[in-house]
């Protein structure tokens, strides 16, 4: 059975609330403290407010938290990157163009550029690898996941300003919609732009993922995209939380809620995104051959 396969036949089965929980209580789930010496020594990432259990019993009540921080020398450092290293539009291995080239991308591939992602992140830029290993992370992830979870990937991506399709908006997640990629799950998106309402903000909505109002039986076997109106009279219109923020905020989401990209309006958004969860299948990482790399001329 290939991996997408098998990620198929997981994505349906965990969208059936009763086996997410029936696997998640065979998975013995226990939780730890890591060493207050090793958080002591955290410089990557700080605390806004809470505690990290707090952080965690906020995700699981709410579905998200806000309560990090990235240091400033981090986001420079990530900045500087995407400046200076190709990245590929659309997530398109063989579309790959320098930030400075976005126009004459778009004129070479024949449309307009909703995103672009860097492959391979974490091996080109040490200091990624760095936040992956942090104690911080990993605490609020032990203390949500239990002991046994594994980092299945992380992602590196811009999003454009532009009159994208609507097929591509609904391809790249700018509809509402849930991510089903195992029984419990946790992402930690960072902000490395600021990011206002002409930035296109993440969104999400407030409990969902623990409230299932949609009639999922009819699209079990589809990741299935929702109209705002339909999220809203579904789930109410304060529930939908518009994610604002500066550079290195960082939002704590267990994205089987309802949440989705706005689409930016004047200002592009540059987002790193890493994701743990009970089982690793292989298919979340950002990770390709080099071989396979075109940079459009």
């Amino acid at each position: 059975m290939t991996k997408n396969i098998k990620f198929r036949l997981i994505r349906v089965l965990a969208n059936i609330s009763f086996v997410r929980k029936v696997i998640a209580s065979l998975v013995k789930i226990t939780r730890g403290n890591f060493e207050r010496s090793d958080l002591a020594r955290e410089e990557l990432i700080q605390l806004k407010k809470s505690n990290l259990k707090d952080i965690a019993k906020q995700v699981k009540q709410d579905g998200y938290s806000v309560d990090l921080k990235l240091s400033p020398a981090v986001v420079n450092e990530i900045f500087y990157f995407c400046n200076t290293q190709p990245c590929y539009a659309l997530r398109n291995p063989r579309w790959g163009f320098y930030l400075k080239d976005l126009k004459l991308a778009e004129e070479a591939i024949g449309k307009n550029i909703l995103l672009a992602q860097y492959f391979n992140a974490q091996d080109e830029l040490p200091i990624l690898d760095k936040v992956i290993r942090s104690p911080v992370i990993h605490a609020i992830t032990q203390q949500y996941l239990g002991n046994r979870y594994k980092f299945v990937g992380c992602n590196l991506w811009w999003t454009f300003p532009t009159r994208a399709s609507e097929e591509d908006r609904k391809k790249h997640a700018h509809y509402f919609h849930r991510d089903v990629d195992d029984f419990k799950f946790i992402k930690f998106f960072f902000y490395i732009t600021d990011v206002d309402e002409s930035s296109g903000p993440h969104v999400f909505v407030k409990g969902s993922h623990n409230r299932c109002k949609e009639n999922k039986w009819k699209n079990l076997f589809r990741n299935r995209r929702y109209e705002d109106s339909e999220i809203v009279e579904l789930y109410g219109e304060q529930s939908i939380i518009e994610m604002l923020g500066n550079s290195g905020d960082v939002i704590i989401e267990d994205t089987y809620g309802f949440h989705k990209g706005s689409t930016p309006i004047s200002s592009p958004r540059l987002i790193f995104q890493i994701q743990f969860a009970l089982f690793d299948y292989g298919v979340q990482n950002d990770t390709i051959d080099k071989l396979e790399l075109i940079i459009k001329d």
